[in-house]
C-alpha cells in the first residue's frame, strides 16, 4: 500500500513536473526565420518547411503550426468538414507554392513541443486569406470549438 502511494505522489511530481517545462518550452520566442522553403503541406494548419542556415537535424522538413487557427479536420466524420480541409490544404499550398518569400514570424514551441508561428507569403499573413475564405477562425483558446459539418 506504501508503494502504491509512493508511486502515486512520484506520478503527480512528475505531471507537475512536466506542465512547468511545457510552460517555459511554450513560453520562449525564438523570433523570427526568414527564407523559409516550402515543402508540402499537411492540412489547413500545418506547413512543412526547410529553414535554411539552421542545423538539418533541425531545420529540414520541419511541420509547422500556424498560430492561433482554428480549421477544418481532414480525418472528421463528416463529408462537408472533411471538403473545407481539403480546400484550405490547397490554399495553402497554392499561397505557398507562389511565394517569392516565406517568413516564419514569433516563432516559439507549443503545448507539445511543435513549433508554433506566424506565416507570411510575400508579407501576406496567409492566415487571414483562410478566415476569409470561411476555411478557418480565430482560435480564442476559450475550448469552444467550430461545427465545419453545419
Amino acid at each position: 500500500m506504501a508503494n502504491r502511494i509512493a508511486l502515486i505522489f512520484c506520478l503527480i511530481g512528475a505531471g507537475i513536473l512536466m506542465a512547468f517545462v511545457t510552460e517555459a518550452y511554450a513560453a520562449k520566442n525564438y523570433g523570427d526565420m526568414h527564407n523559409a522553403i516550402f515543402v508540402n503541406t499537411i492540412d489547413g494548419k500545418r506547413i512543412v518547411f526547410t529553414i535554411p542556415g539552421v542545423h538539418p537535424l533541425l531545420g529540414d522538413n520541419i511541420t509547422v503550426l500556424l498560430r492561433g487557427l482554428e480549421t477544418p479536420d481532414m480525418h472528421a466524420g463528416c463529408r462537408r468538414e472533411r471538403e473545407r480541409a481539403s480546400q484550405a490544404r490547397d490554399i495553402l499550398t497554392w499561397l505557398m507554392k507562389r511565394a517569392s518569400k516565406i517568413t516564419l514570424k514569433n516563432v516559439d514551441r507549443g503545448r507539445s513541443f511543435q513549433v508554433v508561428a506566424t506565416v507570411f507569403a510575400d508579407g501576406k499573413d496567409i492566415r487571414e486569406v483562410l478566415v476569409k475564405k470561411g476555411l478557418a477562425v480565430w482560435n480564442t483558446g476559450r475550448g469552444h470549438k467550430k461545427d465545419w459539418c453545419s
